[in-house]
Parts: structure tokens; C-alpha cells; sequence
């Protein structure tokens, strides 16, 4: 006899949630510039990949200070990439005791000839120890991947 209410373990239950996000997230974006350019010449559907592009989470993949000295207008380099595109960057710098107080925030950059590549520029003159330094990378479906650099 088939149970019309069957009880799922916790496991499948999140696994059950998260397909219905998926395909509720490929429903309502597939008809977006992104997945439709995809789409051309390829063998998936622009459904498919939205679908691909929700379970995907966007890679910081490098902090580079190297020619930041903590004054106004110096840069910040970043690199972050996603199975798709990554669509913004965001970039918290905060004290790295107990407080944790948020001393400066803001969006990077992208550059116009390296996807891979963004540019925060700093707007207030900072420390340049104890620190923390948090990027966060984001992509269409809202995913967030995200790396911190402590400077002491």
C-alpha cells in the first residue's frame, strides 16, 4: 500500500528542499539574458542551466594586498570566479578582537578585461593590523562563497 504521507528522514527532507529550490529557481530565471546566451549553441536548455548555475557557489580565490598600505584610495585586488558568473563582490573590513566592529564595507569592481578580476578601493585610511578582511562573492541564484584575511 502506498502511504500518501510517508515520513523522510532529516537528510532527505534538506535533499527534498533543495531540489524544490533548484527547479523554483530555474522556473522563474530561465528566461534571463545570462541562461539564454548559454544556451545558444549548446545542448542544454536555459532551465538547465539555472539549474546548474543554483548549485554552484561562486570561489574567492585570492585576497592580494601586496600594494595596499591602509591609506584612502588604495586597491585591493580580488580574484573569484563561479560555474557560471560571478555577479558581485563585497568586500567588509573589521576590527579582529572581541568587537568585531565593522570599520569600512563596499562593492568591488570588476575588471574589463579579466572576468576573474576585482578592485575594491579603500575610502578611509585603515590599520593595517588587527584587521580582518572579508570577501564575499556572489552569484544570480544569491549562492555566496567567501574567504577572510586576519592581518596581525
Amino acid at each position: 500500500m502506498f502511504n500518501s504521507n510517508p515520513e523522510f528522514a532529516q537528510p532527505q527532507k534538506t535533499q527534498r528542499e533543495t531540489i524544490r529550490s533548484a527547479t523554483s529557481y530555474a522556473h522563474f530565471a530561465h528566461n534571463q539574458a545570462l541562461y539564454l546566451n548559454k544556451a545558444v549553441g549548446t545542448l542544454l536548455s536555459a532551465y538547465q542551466w539555472a539549474l546548474i548555475d543554483y548549485y554552484g557557489k561562486p570561489q574567492v580565490l585570492e585576497i592580494d594586498i601586496s600594494n595596499w598600505t591602509g591609506e584612502i584610495g588604495q586597491r585591493i585586488q580580488i580574484k573569484a570566479k563561479d560555474n557560471l558568473m560571478v555577479l558581485s563582490v563585497r568586500v567588509r573590513i573589521r576590527e579582529n578582537d572581541v568587537s568585531q566592529i565593522e570599520l569600512e564595507r563596499g562593492e568591488a569592481v570588476q575588471s574589463k578585461t579579466d572576468r576573474l578580476l576585482w578592485t575594491y578601493t579603500t575610502r578611509m585610511t585603515l590599520p593595517q593590523n588587527g584587521i580582518r578582511l572579508e570577501v564575499l562573492a556572489y552569484d544570480l541564484p544569491g549562492n555566496m562563497g567567501e574567504k577572510s584575511l586576519i592581518l596581525e
